[in-house]
């Protein structure tokens, strides 16, 4: 898997990697015979244990998840799912406590989303469940192993799992969710879809940020087999002449369009759980007799679905005359905003705002906070394009000034540190830099202690004056960017 160099843009799937070790115990013993003289033998045994992710995850072996975790957006025809930075994560625990079979590798682990549509508990229900000190619907609490293992005679934990002495304890802490039995059956993919809602992907890490270049480019995936609910917003009617007809409003630009009900977003829950002691009761199987069933929960997020964006939608979206199915105006760009108040700080941001600025939280270098003026590189204007930009030696330097407003214009600041960042990570440039750098750290080094000497023993001769000019244009050298550094290095090697 890890051969074969990936071009660029590529990205390459693989059903599966299983590890070269199954969890389990293990011991290496070396024995060795001496002759020297008298035969002398020697033998050392080590003993090792390998565990899987059994009961929890490290946060660092999670890379991603998706939808990202708390955002609001129409994600209802996206499967949600969990890219681990192991590629051997998946796999590396079983659910019926057997080898993985290498024809036909199972997953250990589930990606089940629930959203408050699937609580279908009634207002009784609830209060009693209050009342007994039940946790909510779906949330995720702590709890020690044993109290997962051995949840009681109404709730079902995992069967069959046995607390391996060496490093586990019943007293450790696990995150765990009770879901009820039919809910999960029914939401749970069964045994023989598992091995297709997990993969392998293997991605050219060149342009990737820096964590991900220092790895091989390979990351395990697991993914849903159910989309998240949404909501839509519905028109708002009324009733006139006994007639129901929706309700109209007049647009900034004049045109009149269908008033629409503003419904907030549905939110959903991602839990990856682990399977294993649950084998025999996934979908399709035998019915679970307790009513709540008790998860291990290795990772869970939150989301919010809103909207719909589907193609019909997407395509209705672009015709400006139509107005957009949820009550927008069809335009692509954001309509200016309406200053609330008509004094001159409402119009200098309602001008900032049409010439694509925005205001944002701004902590400066000293530790001060303000707000301060930023945009992106697209703009609802025309804008000369620069050809050549002056030398800053920080982002500082680029910052600008509004004496109208008082505050900072970020935007070339932000694109220099930007741009700092993508250059240091590549690691070749990088290392360029550094070497150029102690080079000429050590060349001014030398020649402080060449002219100390001179002073020292006095010493004078022709050259002291160029000395001295050499040494202040080393020292500019020492404050310039990596690119006067690489400029710096091209001219040595031609002159060379």
């Amino acid at each position: 898997m890890g051969g074969e160099a990936e071009l660029e843009g590529e990205i390459r799937f693989f059903q599966s990697c299983i590890p070269s070790l199954p969890p389990g115990d293990y011991s290496v013993k070396v024995d060795q015979t001496l002759r020297m003289g008298e035969e002398a033998k020697y033998d050392e045994e080590l003993k090792f244990t390998i565990a899987g992710p059994r009961f929890s995850l490290a946060p660092s072996d999670i890379y991603s998840v998706f939808p990202p975790r708390g955002e609001t957006g129409a994600y209802e025809n996206a499967l949600p799912h969990i890219v681990f930075t192991r590629k051997t994560i998946p796999w590396e625990r079983t659910i019926d406590d057997k080898p993985q079979d290498p024809k036909a590798p199972c997953p250990f682990a589930a990606l089940l989303v629930v959203s408050d549509k699937d609580d279908i508990r009634t207002e009784s229900q609830r209060e009693e469940d209050k009342k007994a000190n039940k946790p909510p619907f779906g949330a995720v609490r702590s709890a020690k192993v044993s109290e997962l293992l051995n949840p009681g005679s109404e709730v079902r934990g995992p069967k069959g799992v046995k607390i391996n002495d060496k490093y586990e304890s019943p007293d450790d802490l696990c995150n765990v969710v009770d879901l009820p039995s039919n809910l999960f059956q029914s939401i749970v993919p069964a045994k023989d879809d598992l091995p297709y809602l997990a993969h392998v992907r293997k991605v050219d890490s060149e342009n990737k940020e820096t964590l991900s270049r220092l790895g091989d480019g390979c990351y395990s995936v697991i993914v849903t087999n159910r989309f998240p609910e949404t909501t839509v917003k519905t028109p708002v009617t009324k009733v006139e002449n006994g007639k129901v007809i929706p309700v109209t409003e007049v647009l900034y630009d004049g045109r009149e369009a269908p008033v629409f009900e503003e419904k907030e977003g549905q939110k959903n829950t991602a839990y990856l759980v682990s399977l294993e002691g649950f084998d025999g009761y996934l979908h399709g199987g035998k019915t679970i007799s307790e009513k709540t069933v008790r998860l291990a929960v290795l990772a869970s997020w939150s989301f919010t679905c809103r909207g719909r964006n589907d193609f019909k939608v997407l395509m209705y979206n672009l015709d400006p005359l139509k107005g957009n199915h949820d009550g927008s105006d069809g335009r692509l760009c954001i309509p200016p905003p309406e200053p609330a108040a008509k004094d001159n700080a409402s119009k200098t941001v309602a001008d900032a705002f049409e010439h694509g600025y925005v205001g944002l939280n701004h902590t400066v270098r000293i530790g001060e906070k303000t707000v301060s003026w930023y945009r992106g590189p697209l703009v609802p204007l025309n804008l000369e394009k620069h050809e050549d930009y002056p030398f800053y030696p920080c982002a500082d330097a680029a910052l600008g000034y509004d004496y109208k407003s008082g505050l900072f214009e970020t935007t070339y600041a932000a694109a220099w540190q930007l741009g700092r960042l993508l250059a240091l990570q590549d690691r070749l440039f990088a290392k360029e830099v550094y070497l150029y750098r102690r080079e000429v750290t050590q060349v001014i080094a030398e020649e402080i202690r060449m002219e100390a000497t001179r002073h020292k023993f006095k010493i004078t001769d022709g050259k002291t004056d160029a000395l001295m000019l050499e040494r202040h244009a080393l020292r500019q050298l020492m404050s310039a960017d990596g690119q006067r550094a690489v400029r710096s290095l091209s001219e040595k090697g031609s002159n060379s």
